[in-house]
């Protein structure tokens, strides 16, 4: 009977093992939806296209790039979240995949819902202030704000956004205090900066560059472990002195959880593959964006240190969205 019932299990397991290796032989059979969270034209849609362009032809079918935007990404991740797992619908998103549900009361998906497949690129923030302000350094920069004569104002791409994160995490680590303006796009907070309207503003490199080569934004500090290829003559806060002032935007390709081993397998080679690619990687390096790739446990482990450096952020700074 011990024989009998130990040969049920030891089916039942192999029984599944063929299952998932059946299902996964001959993917992709078909085109592959790749959905991004964001609108076209911004960074995280460039990747998509990007990669989905070079795994498409290692996978011997196109990955088709769907925008799904709303309500903080959150529209995007759910459609994800629930749909079949079978690899034919994939997400490019960022930490508001995994930051939502901690930001926000009520989200329609859980973080558990998702498989990590692979990361796909990596980017810091810069920390720019007004050219004509008088600080020329970022000791400068932090000293003045501390000064009780001196108005400290710092924008914001919305409460909860990578730039009021980074703010705040600035806040914690230097002292520095500051009220944060509100902007509805870089634009407008790009203009007020460059004003002096208001002190500083943590954003993209991409962005921030040619406003600091061209004497319009002073650029002090880059949130990177290492200066970033697209700036080597700008330093990194950790060089400067503030070895937690370390933070950089991920992305990465997920599945909904439940997608066969072999499936995630083959998606996270496809999209190492990609990010060998040179002509891929050196347009995103000149553009201050790093192309990587990793397996789906690496992954998981970026995903929890980022998880756990933010969570701890949102709680200190009380932030709680509807």
């Amino acid at each position: 009977m011990r024989f009998l019932k130990a040969f049920a299990v030891a089916v039942a397991v192999l029984g599944g093992s063929f299952s998932t290796q059946s299902s996964a032989q001959g993917y992709p059979a078909k085109p592959v939806k790749l959905v991004v969270p964001f609108a076209a034209g911004g960074t995280t849609d460039i990747l998509a296209r990007l990669y989905g362009q070079r795994m498409g032809t290692t996978l011997g079918q196109p990955l088709i790039v769907e925008n799904r935007t709303g309500a903080g990404t959150m529209i995007g991740s759910d459609y994800v979240a629930k749909s079949a797992p079978d690899g034919y619908t994939l997400l490019l998103g960022s930490p508001s995949v995994w930051l939502n549900p901690v930001l926000y009361k009520k989200v329609p998906y859980k973080f558990d819902d998702f498989t990590p497949i692979s990361v796909v690129a990596r980017a810091p923030y810069v920390m720019g202030i007004p050219a004509n302000l008088g600080p020329q350094n970022l000791q400068e920069f932090i000293v003045w704000s501390k000064n009780p004569a001196n108005r400290v104002s710092y924008g914001i791409l919305g409460v909860g956004a990578p730039s009021h994160l980074v703010s705040k995490l600035f806040e914690n680590v230097t002292g520095v205090r500051g009220v944060d303006i509100s902007y509805k796009g870089t634009a407008p907070v790009m203009t007020d900066l460059m004003g002096g309207l208001i002190q500083y503003y943590f954003d993209a490199v991409v962005t921030s560059l040619p406003l600091h080569r061209s004497g319009k934004i002073r650029v002090l500090a880059v949130t990177s472990e290492q200066r970033s290829p697209a700036a080597t003559d700008i330093p990194t806060f950790k060089e400067l002195g503030y070895p937690k002032m370390v933070a950089d935007t991920v992305w990465g390709i997920f599945a909904p959880a439940g997608t066969p081993r072999p499936i995630i397998n083959q998606l996270s080679r496809a999209a190492a593959e990609a990010a060998g690619f040179e002509e891929m990687r050196s347009r995103l390096l000149r553009e201050g964006t790093v192309p990587i790739a990793s397996t789906p446990e690496g992954f998981s482990e970026i995903i929890r240190q980022d998880f756990d450096m933010w969570n701890e952020i949102i709680k200190a700074s009380n932030i709680q969205l509807e």
